[in-house]
C-alpha cells in the first residue's frame, strides 16, 4: 500500500531498506530516547523483516510504513498504525524520523497521512501512543497533533535505569483535525470525524441559508450546514470522495454528469427567496476543483462561498469553461466544440450563445481577480476562444442532434 502527501510517500518496507533504516536509528540524537539495542544493525534488520511480514498477513492488523521523500526516494524514517493486541476500535501509533528532518514538517505530514488512514480507512476510534515523559520534543509534537497526555508512569527498565518515566498519549477520531487536501482548498479547512470545519467568511450567512434550503429540497449534491462550533468555525457535513486538485481531462460521461448535477442544483433553488428576483441561485465557482467524485463520477459540489443570485447561463458557461478546460492549446477546437454542445445539451440549455457566454465569464473573472497569474490565464483562454471561434461553431453545429 502507499499513502501520498505533498512531499512524502509512505510505502511498504523492502529488504533493501535495512541500511537506511539502521542509519536513522543509529543517529545519536534519535537513539537518545530509545533502548540502546535499537541502534544496532541486527535490530534494524529484525524490524524490517517483521514489517515486511506484517504486510502479507490476512487480515492485516499492523501497518508500519517507510517514510520516503517523493523527489529523491530517500528513506527518512517510519510510522505506523497497529491494531493487533488492542481493544476493538483502538490502535497504537508510532513515528520516528532522522534528526536531519526534525523541524521541517516531515513528521507532521507523515503523521497526518497515517492517522487519516487509521481513522478514516480502518475506522479506528482511538489511537494511543507511549513515549518517554521527559522527551519534551515528543510531548510538543503529540500536543500539536491533538493527543491528550496521561499521567507519567513507570516505564520499561531501560527508561527507569536512566531515571525516566513513561507517558501515554491518546487521540480520538472525533477530536482529530485533519487538514483537507484536494481541490484548491480554502486555508484552515479541516476534517473532524464526519464534519468539515471552515473559517466563517463575510458571505457566510447567505451560504448557510442556501445550504439549509438545499437540504429541505432533498438535494444531496451539497454539504449540510450543521452550525458554528465552539471556536467560531462553520461546521458542515463531510462528503466522502475525492476532489481534483487541478483542472484536467474529464471523460464525456463525467462532463455530462457534472452538467446534470449543476441543473439539479439550480432547480433546487427555484423557490428560494435567496434568488432575490433572479432566475436561480448560482454556485459561482462550479469547477471540478469544487466537486466531490465517487467511483470516478461527480456527485456533489462544495465550497459555496461564491454563491449568488443570477442566471442559469452564467453559471453553466463558467462551469463549461473549467470542466472542459477551454483555452488549453493541447485540446482541438473540434473536440472542444463538440464537448461544449454536449455540456449545454446535458444541462438543458441551447448552446447557440454558449461561446459568447463563456468569453463573458472569462472577461468577468479577469476583471475581478487580484492575482496577475489568474488574470493572465483568463485572458489567454478568452483569446483562444476568439482565435478558434469558427472551428468551435462548426463543431458545435455538428454535435447538435
Amino acid at each position: 500500500m502507499e499513502l501520498r502527501g505533498e512531499r512524502l510517500l509512505l510505502r511498504e518496507f523492502l529488504a533493501s531498506d535495512v541500511d537506511a533504516f539502521h542509519a536513522v536509528h543509529a543517529d545519536p540524537k534519535v537513539l537518545r530516547y530509545y533502548a540502546s539495542e535499537v541502534g544496532t544493525r541486527e535490530h534494524a534488520t529484525a524490524l524490517v523483516e517483521m514489517f515486511i511480514g506484517w504486510a502479507s498477513e490476512h487480515p492485516r492488523q499492523n501497518f508500519q510504513l517507510a517514510i520516503v521523500d517523493s523527489d529523491t526516494a530517500r528513506l527518512l524514517g517510519s510510522c505506523g498504525i497497529r491494531t493487533k493486541g488492542c481493544r476493538p476500535g483502538e490502535a497504537e501509533f508510532g513515528i520516528g524520523i532522522g534528526s536531519e528532518w526534525w523541524g521541517r514538517g516531515v513528521a507532521q505530514e507523515a503523521a497526518t497521512l497515517i492517522l487519516n488512514f487509521g481513522f478514516f480507512e480502518l475506522a479506528v476510534k482511538i489511537v494511543r501512543g507511549v513515549a518517554v515523559a521527559e522527551n519534551d520534543a515528543v510531548s510538543t509534537f503529540a500536543a500539536r497533533l491533538g493527543f491528550t497526555p496521561g499521567p507519567s508512569r513507570s516505564g520499561d527498565s531501560w527508561m527507569t535505569d536512566r531515571g525516566w518515566s513513561a507517558r501515554d498519549w491518546s487521540l480520538s477520531r472525533d477530536s482529530w483535525e485533519s487538514p483537507l487536501r484536494g481541490g484548491r482548498t480554502t486555508p484552515s479547512v479541516v476534517r473532524i470525524g464526519d464534519t468539515v470545519r471552515r473559517p466563517v467568511t463575510a458571505r457566510a450567512s447567505f451560504v448557510h441559508e442556501l445550504l439549509k434550503h438545499l437540504e429541505t429540497r432533498g438535494f444531496a449534491g451539497a454539504p449540510r450546514f450543521l452550525g458554528i462550533d465552539d471556536v467560531g468555525r462553520e461546521t458542515l457535513s463531510f462528503i466522502a470522495g475525492s476532489v481534483p486538485p487541478e483542472l484536467g481531462a474529464f471523460s464525456d460521461g463525467q462532463i455530462v454528469a457534472a452538467a446534470q448535477l449543476l441543473r439539479q442544483l439550480h432547480d433546487a433553488t427555484l423557490d428560494s427567496p435567496l434568488r432575490d428576483g433572479h432566475e436561480v441561485v448560482c454556485h459561482g465557482d462550479a469547477s471540478p476543483c469544487n466537486c466531490v467524485f465517487v467511483d470516478g463520477m461527480p456527485v456533489a459540489f462544495i465550497d459555496f462561498d461564491a454563491a449568488h443570485p443570477g442566471s442559469r447561463l452564467e453559471d453553466v458557461a463558467y462551469a463549461a469553461w473549467l470542466w472542459l478546460d477551454i483555452g488549453n492549446d493541447e485540446l482541438s477546437d473540434d473536440l472542444q466544440g463538440r464537448r461544449v454542445e454536449a455540456f449545454f445539451r446535458s444541462y438543458g440549455l441551447d448552446s447557440a450563445c454558449a461561446m459568447e457566454s463563456i468569453t463573458a465569464t472569462q472577461a468577468a473573472l479577469s476583471a475581478r481577480v487580484e492575482s496577475p497569474g489568474v488574470r493572465a490565464w483568463a485572458d489567454s483562454c478568452r483569446a483562444w476562444v476568439e482565435q478558434h471561434r469558427d472551428g468551435l461553431a462548426a463543431a458545435m453545429q455538428e454535435g447538435r442532434p
